[in-house]
């Protein structure tokens, strides 16, 4: 689906919620989601329920939410509401009771990414997610506003003209001895990051 805003786009994407572009005129923010050396690169993804290597506890690298579909709750011409649709067999059974909304909000010279989460289970659950954009690196200068996403890490593999700069809400949590923030039973946790030209 296409949002749109006086000259501004961005194409969202149901399977994984993606961002796949977004850009302003004629100038790219975002490098154009596409296939490079066989991985995806590019465009704006969410990491969760963890941003780095859940192996230890049965997570795929980056969580399972860019890896499964996502149902439309609303939309406008320039915003989406997502759902995640936790009934798949990439979503372990301990998280098919944490809901997740993703609300994306194109403006002019800007674009805002909130998630909302609740745990419905019986059990607290680790939790700490992440945005994961791949800025192009002619895109005009920027600023990232973060709301509960403290720790931001910058990486580039330089397979192509971008570099990502990751609002983490913990970090590398889930790898090694790190521990993980949690989320109650019945807790509502919200994490949005707003960029601005």
């Amino acid at each position: 689906m296409i949002l749109k805003t006086g000259n501004a786009q961005a194409e969202i994407e149901p399977l994984g919620a993606y961002v796949a572009s977004w850009t302003i005129g004629d100038k790219p923010i975002f490098f154009q989601k596409t296939v490079l050396s066989g991985k995806t690169r590019g465009g704006c993804h969410l990491c969760f329920p963890n941003f780095d290597n859940g192996d230890q506890y049965g997570l795929p690298n980056h969580g399972y939410a860019r890896l499964v579909d996502w149902q439309i709750v609303k939309n406008t011409p320039n915003s989406v509401e997502l759902e995640i649709i936790r009934e798949n067999d990439l979503v372990p059974a301990e998280y098919r009771n944490l809901e997740a909304n993703l609300i994306y909000k194109l403006a002019e010279t800007s674009l805002e990414m909130t998630l909302k989460v609740k745990n419905n289970g019986a059990e607290s659950l680790n939790l700490d997610p992440a945005f994961h954009p791949y800025f192009n690196n002619d895109a005009p200068l920027y600023v990232i506003h973060q709301q509960n996403l403290p720790v931001t890490l910058v990486w580039s593999d330089n397979l192509g003209n971008y570099f990502c700069a990751e609002p983490t809400a913990n970090g590398k949590s889930f790898s090694g001895d790190n521990t993980p923030n949690i989320i109650k039973q019945g807790e509502e946790n919200l994490y949005q990051i707003r960029i601005s030209l």
